[in-house]
Order: C-alpha cells, then structure tokens, then sequence
C-alpha cells in the first residue's frame, strides 16, 4: 500500500542568527547536538531531553523546537510532536522541514485535508523536496485522484531516483488502485535497475506477476521479499503480503497484525488481512476488517 513518508534530516546546523558568545548560548548548542547524536542511536526519551534543555536556555530555537516534535512523534505521542512543531513554525515561518512534519502529524491525526495544505506550503518554500512530492501524491491518491498521485510520485523521481517510497507508491497506486498490472511491474523492475531493492518493491511485483499468471515468477518474487528483516511497518505488510502470495495464509495474518501495530490507520492493510481471513473461512472477521478499512477512508 501506499504510504507517507517521515524521513526527515535532523537540523543539526549552526543557525546563522545565532551568536555564540555567552555561556548560556554555547550550553543550548551542545545539549542541541547531544540530542541529535541520541536520535541517530534511537535514544528518543533522552534525546528529547536534551532539546527540552536546549529549549529552556533558548526559547527561540527552532531546530530545537522541530526536533522535540520529531522525537514526541518517535514516542507516539501524536499531538504534542504537533504542538512543538507549531511553535518551531512561529519563530521561523519558512522552515520547509517542518511544514514537512507538520502535514505528517496531521495525516497520522487524520485531518487529511489539512495535511495536504501544510505539505503544499512546505513545496512552495523548497519545491525540489522530494519527500514532500512523495507525500503530495499520498495525498492525491487518498483523495481517489490517481492521476495526480502518479504525476507527484514521477516528480518526486526526477529530483531523487533513488527515493524508495516514490517508487513503492507509484508501483501501489498502479497495482492496488488502477489495475494497471503490466505498467507495475514495469515500475518496480526499474527501481530495482536503479539499485531501489525493498520489500515494499518485490511484493507489488509478486502481486502484478500474480495478477498476469505468471505464477512461478511470482513466487520467485515473493521469496526475494521473505529474505528481508522484518524491522518497519512496510517490510511486515509485505511480508504478509508474500506469504499470501505463497498460500501461507497463518503466517500472513501473523505478519499483517504485527504491521498493524506499527501502523493504525491503513485501510490498504485492512482490506489485505480480510482477504486472508476470507481464505481461511474466517467470513465474520473479514467482513469486520472491510467495515474498518472503509471507516479508516473517510
């Protein structure tokens, strides 16, 4: 399925407005950088502590304020990333990366539409954001405008061949949404010549190769997918996905409740656990994760 992306560089620049000549100052910048250094070892609960120190020495910082909501967001803790990425908006109101953020805390929040204008603005201040086109096109598809969605993804792809999400969520909108099964396997074999190899990729491709009858390179695809770790939501719903594919209905619906904890509110991977189920006679339990995918689309 298709999904947002929240790949974001932590700010970790020296702000051009900021002088360094007073104890304070100083202090302020190197809580800044321990924090940054405990986000890159997935220290959350410390690293935002060490912006909330930064924060408190300097309340106009707004990398540090950015990265709190970027943390708070790591943790869960949805709404408050929103409010701590506002406040990094008011002290600098061009601040692309967060106008970025702040149209994926509002899709997580499900104020869709609002999530596209904030995306919007951030392309207005960078238009080569790459991610933000990704997330643009997301957008675009969830609204039903397929078309739209491609053209963003395509974007996204000129500035960044190697963005594996814009090539995920292209192949998805085309196999998933439009049917367009040759043209999705023409899309995922090249991400995969440009050195794009995810399990995101390999799914869609086992599905389009399914979908043409041909059987057996599906399952060679599907295999490929099963030889990557499971870490994030994307390399578990594939996995379901694969397993599926392989006819180990079980294991996909173990692999698709696992990425449901990781990620809520995907009607894709609602309606693919009711296909299992449905393969597994389980109609009841079907019928319930189609009356939940519909829920989670409007």
């Amino acid at each position: 399925g298709i999904i947002w992306t929240t790949t974001a560089i932590i700010c970790g620049g020296l702000l051009g407005w900021m002088t360094f000549n007073s104890r304070k100052t100083r202090r302020a910048h190197h809580l800044f950088i321990s924090g940054v250094r405990l986000v890159r070892q997935q220290c959350y609960d410390e690293a935002l502590s060490a912006f909330e120190q930064a924060i408190s020495l300097m309340p106009m910082y707004a990398d540090a304020w950015w990265n709190k909501g970027s943390c708070l967001n790591r943790l869960g803790r949805i709404e408050e990333a929103l409010v701590a990425n506002e406040r990094a908006l008011e002290i600098r109101p061009q601040f692309a990366i967060a106008w970025f953020s702040k149209g994926v805390y509002l899709s997580k929040l499900r104020y869709h539409q609002a999530a596209f204008v904030a995306n919007d603005r951030a392309l207005s201040i960078n238009p080569e954001y790459a991610s933000a086109w990704v997330n643009k096109g997301v957008a675009h598809a969830r609204f039903k405008q397929f078309d739209e969605a491609l053209d963003a993804f395509d974007h996204a792809l000129r500035l960044d061949r190697k963005h594996d999400l814009a090539w995920n969520n292209k192949a998805s909108v085309l196999s998933d949404d439009l049917k367009r099964y040759a043209e999705a396997l023409q899309v995922c074999d090249d991400a995969l010549a440009q050195g794009v190899s995810s399990p995101g990729i390999w799914s869609i491709k086992g599905d389009s190769l399914s979908a043409l009858g041909r059987t057996d390179e599906a399952r060679l695809a599907y295999q490929q997918v099963l030889n990557f770790p499971r870490e994030d939501y994307l390399s578990w719903a594939s996995s379901g996905s694969a397993l599926a594919g392989l006819g180990r209905f079980e294991e996909a619906l173990d692999a698709y409740e696992h990425a449901f904890t990781l990620k809520q509110d995907s009607p894709w991977l609602q309606r693919k656990k009711a296909v299992v189920l449905r393969a597994l006679g389980r109609d009841d339990e079907a019928r319930a994760a189609e009356l939940h995918a519909e829920e989670l689309e409007k």
